[in-house]
């Protein structure tokens, strides 16, 4: 590649001038504070949470009050700070009254971010606090400061986390999901394909495919290394075919899978994993066709060269 070639201040000036530019147009506009522009997914969760903080100051209210009358209240409860409302101009709330609030709201346990319908976990209490932090500026036109949000996360970590209503794990995210598999299926049998796949590379994929869905192993360890593609990847030898007679008088396919290229296993013939499927009742979710497909397409089965041999059994 040419090296670039060196402009004069008023070549660059000119060019600049050319596309439009103009020194100082947007003077004013540049030193006001830019507004901070929110999605509709962000603002829906500040919203959300927002009411559940007006819900907890109504609340809050209710039992101060009762508490005053001398109905059945938390017995500290007259001695509670009422937390205020949210307006305009509001200033910032103190920390204790947002950490009672987290507090409230993970006792409540309510969203997507739970493990096995259990308490939430820390990440997620932290992102509903930067949503509680964004709506509060929003609305009230105030900001609790960076030393007050960091302050408040480590407090989750540690406190929230010490107290049992927040969990430190992590929610597994499933980028393919049966809902993807289901597409999958649809798409890969009944759309046209931009070049030419054999049949018999189709169904390899399909069966790998299934595999890495059900077993949950490393796609590296089904498909061949081209770097050492003789000996990677998955091989008859891996698998272990078993025919079951069924019920009824057929047969029922089995099939054990040995997986031997798995992170940091240096030895080949150490099986260190193995799992086992059997025919699914519905036919595009039923891999072991594909495998017997295969298997008998490469005279891979002992005593068996054909589907007639195969329903002579």
């Amino acid at each position: 590649m040419a090296p670039r070639k060196s402009r004069s201040t008023e070549e660059v000036w000119d060019d600049v001038k050319a596309k439009g530019y103009a020194p100082g147009v947007h003077k004013d506009k540049d030193n006001n504070e830019n507004k901070r522009v929110y999605q509709i997914k962000g603002l829906k969760n500040q919203k959300r949470i927002l009411d559940r903080y007006e819900q907890f100051v109504e609340g809050l209210g209710k039992m101060t009050e009762e508490s005053r009358n001398g109905d059945d209240a938390p017995s500290n409860a007259a001695q509670y700070q009422l937390p205020p409302r949210l307006h305009r101009g509001c200033q910032p709330l103190e920390r204790a009254i947002i950490k009672d609030f987290l507090r409230f709201y993970a006792t409540l346990g309510e969203g997507n971010g739970r493990i096995d319908n259990e308490q939430l976990t820390i990440n997620t209490m932290c992102t509903t606090a930067e949503w509680f932090f964004a709506g509060f500026f929003r609305v009230t036109g105030n900001d609790h400061g960076k030393e007050a949000r960091h302050e408040i996360y480590e407090w989750i970590r540690t406190s929230l986390k010490a107290e049992g209503l927040v969990v430190n794990r992590k929610k597994c995210k499933h980028l393919f999901q049966a809902a993807e598999m289901r597409n999958f299926n649809k798409s890969f049998w009944t759309v046209d394909d931009a070049t030419f796949v054999h049949p018999h590379n189709r169904v390899e994929i399909a069966l790998i495919i299934a595999i890495f869905c059900w077993t949950g192993a490393r796609i590296g360890a089904l498909l061949a290394d081209s770097t050492n593609k003789h000996r990677t990847g998955l091989r008859y030898r891996d698998i272990t075919l078993v025919l079951k007679r069924a019920d009824d008088g057929g047969w029922t396919v089995f099939y054990r899978l040995d997986q031997r290229w798995v992170k940091n296993n240096r030895d080949p013939e150490n099986i260190v994993f193995g799992a086992s499927t059997s025919q699914h009742d519905h036919l595009l979710k039923d891999d072991t066709q594909f495998l017997l497909a295969l298997a008998l397409a490469d005279n891979a089965i002992y005593g068996i060269d054909s589907y007639e041999d195969l329903w002579d059994l």
